[in-house]
């Protein structure tokens, strides 16, 4: 394909100055060459727009393509590690990380030996297995409770992903123009698909507090993100 672009765009260039020259020479078969050689040249120009309008953007296209399904296979594949990580983690090392290295007998004999399984715990089965002392019950459920929730965000964020409900948006636009300049008028929040607050950010905003707060949102999160901030279902990533 780009050899054929090649040779039309050097017929266009060589079939003028030919006509030129051949022009002059009175012996020669002018209108001849200058039929067969327009034929030729419209036919390399067709070509030609055809191979930058149609042909260069679509191969742009699939590899734009490829690269966001790269992307998003190595995220998914990350997160899943993450979320696996999280759940196989021995109680003991959980245990040990946070300082409750006294406890790791006593939840080992009562069969609770990886983090999935701690998770479930609740108060009363703490109580129950031989910790007595409140306080440490108390910040084990604390941390159990934080390591659910980063459990749930992991689940969320891989399920969306599989479901195809990201949104990339050019941090430049999105910050300068979509959040700076309109997001008076909810722009920026159309932009991430958040239809419904868009609208309210366009009729309540009267004095523009919800749209600085938005632009300062997205001033601190410019520097974490490289050409593009990510949202899932209109949420920052």
């Amino acid at each position: 394909m780009k050899i054929l672009a090649v040779v039309s765009f050097i017929l266009i260039l060589v079939f003028f100055p030919l006509l030129i020259v051949f022009s002059r020479n009175s012996d020669f078969n002018y209108y001849w060459f200058l039929i067969i050689g327009l034929i030729i040249t419209i036919i390399a120009f067709i070509y030609l727009l055809i191979y930058f309008i149609i042909v260069i953007p679509k191969k742009k296209k699939k590899k734009i393509e490829a690269e966001e399904k790269r992307t998003k296979e190595d995220r998914i594949e990350k997160i899943s590690e993450k979320i696996k990580t999280i759940n196989e983690m021995p109680f003991k090392d959980w245990l040990e990380q946070n300082d409750f290295k006294q406890y790791c007998e006593i939840f080992e004999q009562n069969k609770i030996e990886n983090l999935n399984t701690g998770l479930k715990l609740t108060d009363t089965d703490l109580l129950n297995v031989g910790i007595s002392v409140l306080g440490d019950r108390i910040k084990i459920l604390s941390l159990l409770e934080e390591k659910r929730a980063a459990l749930k965000r992991g689940t969320e964020l891989l399920n969306r992903l599989i479901r195809g409900e990201e949104k990339r948006i050019n941090k430049h636009i999105y910050t300068w123009v979509g959040s700076f300049l309109f997001g008076y008028f909810g722009v920026d929040r159309f932009m991430r698909g958040q239809t419904g607050y868009g609208i309210s950010k366009l009729l309540l905003d009267w004095f523009g507090i919800w749209a600085i707060i938005d632009f300062i949102i997205a001033l601190s999160m410019y520097g974490k993100y490289k050409e593009e901030f990510i949202f899932i279902n209109g949420d920052w990533e």
